[in-house]
């Protein structure tokens, strides 16, 4: 696991208040991901832009292979309402939200970890099953079957975790939560008997046609807190 550690104990922030910009701070950040997704909520927290596509003249630069102190820094407007950081090795975040007239100008987190994902994906296979007849298909079946995605290097995934923010430690449970990004992994197609298709010997209706797919469910750790 990549570990950015802090090489002093504080920073000193001497920003002028700005009415609309908030400085977001993370002194330590603890990830095996070569990088580190930060982004602010806008209209869709699930596709938040990354910490590039921010405005680049308010922001400190993450950069993993450097041991800078602290290991995130940037601004960000006050009516973005929250930013989403990377939660799990998977897509999955953790939200940091705020009201609109929040009284604090710096969120700082002294610490944040980003895991490995300890949880096995679902695979749904779905065959359908046609007959093969003069005037084209006719439907027959569906079988569907679900069965469980590799097992993960890891076992015990967390059920909470402890963000000391401001100052102030808040426990903030995590839950897991279906990835919209999940999608076909495979597609298969066929006949039985096999040489069905081209065999006139067959009687008419006996060659069946098989179409399936088989989708990978993704789960991912979420977590949410309101800063106020």
């Amino acid at each position: 696991m990549r570990q950015l550690l802090l090489i002093t104990p504080f920073l000193t922030v001497g920003l002028i208040r700005a009415q609309d910009r908030l400085v977001f701070i993370i002194d330590t950040v603890i990830t095996p991901l070569e990088e580190f997704t930060v982004g602010d909520l806008g209209p869709d927290p699930y596709f938040s832009p990354p910490i590039a596509m921010l405005d680049s003249d308010h922001i400190t630069t993450f950069d993993p292979t450097r041991n800078t102190a602290p290991n995130l820094l940037l601004h960000v407007a006050r009516s973005a309402r929250g930013m989403r950081l990377s939660l799990d090795d998977a897509g999955g975040a953790l939200i940091v939200r705020w009201l609109n007239d929040i009284e604090h100008d710096t969120i700082r987190i002294n610490r944040h970890k980003v895991f490995n994902r300890c949880v096995r994906d679902t695979v749904v296979n779905r065959v359908d099953y046609y007959a093969v007849v003069d005037t084209g298909l006719v439907p027959l079946k569906t079988k569907e079957k679900r069965s469980l995605g590799p097992k993960p290097k890891c076992s015990k995934r967390p059920e909470h975790i402890s963000v000391t923010i401001n100052g102030a430690s808040v426990d903030v449970p995590i839950s897991l939560e279906r990835s919209r990004l999940g999608g076909v992994v495979t597609t298969y197609h066929g006949y039985k008997p096999r040489d069905c298709n081209s065999n006139a010997r067959i009687p008419n209706g006996k060659c069946i046609y098989f179409h399936g797919r088989e989708d990978r469910i993704v789960w991912y750790y979420s977590g949410e807190l309101l800063l106020k």
